[in-house]
């Protein structure tokens, strides 16, 4: 459960940008925030989508199931089917790691010293 504008909220919400129809699960960003907390959110809300716009990406390019028509699934099974591929891409991401490659930085000669 959670409030926004005073009114109480028991179901889930997604974030969304003005494309989406004004539907009470759409959370939408503020077009012209003033306030600095509406400026936050913003900013929030902008990082969070682009996160799971770039995680869909590479599950797409990982995994055609994805790709298709969702409609036909149960809520559930697109769940299970979303967690899946996460934890398959994290364990290939984690498997190509190499440990063994020491922590390589380099200086950014705009701001040394």
């Amino acid at each position: 459960m959670y409030q926004i504008n005073n009114i109480v909220y028991s179901g889930g919400y997604s974030l969304a940008d003005k494309i989406y129809p004004r539907w009470t699960t759409f959370v939408k960003t503020i077009l012209n925030p003033q306030l600095e907390k509406e400026k936050s959110f913003v900013a929030f809300q902008k990082g969070y989508r682009k996160d799971v716009e770039m995680c869909f990406g590479i599950l797409q390019a990982h995994w055609a199931i994805i790709r298709g028509i969702a409609r036909m699934f149960d809520e559930e099974v697109l769940r299970s089917i979303m967690m899946t591929c996460i934890i398959l891409h994290n364990m290939i991401v984690e498997d190509e790691y190499d440990y063994d490659v020491p922590n390589m930085f380099e200086l950014d000669p705009m701001n040394s010293n």
